[in-house]
Formats: structure tokens, sequence, C-alpha cells
């Protein structure tokens, strides 16, 4: 849920600042997986 929370975040933030932030999030992920 902490992803949800920080991501919702971001999105109020800047949709441009979250689009990075979904980018690095999602190579963490896959660096994980």
């Amino acid at each position: 849920m902490v992803f949800l929370a920080h991501h919702g975040v971001n999105l109020h933030i800047c949709l441009c600042g979250d689009l990075q932030v979904a980018s690095a999030q999602t190579l963490d992920f896959l660096e994980i997986d």
C-alpha cells in the first residue's frame, strides 16, 4: 500500500514527475523480480 500512497502523492504534485517515478519504480520492480 506504500507504493499506492507514494504514487498518489506524486500524481497530485506533477504528472510529469509521476511518470519519471513510475519508470524508476518499474525498473526497480524488474530488478527485484
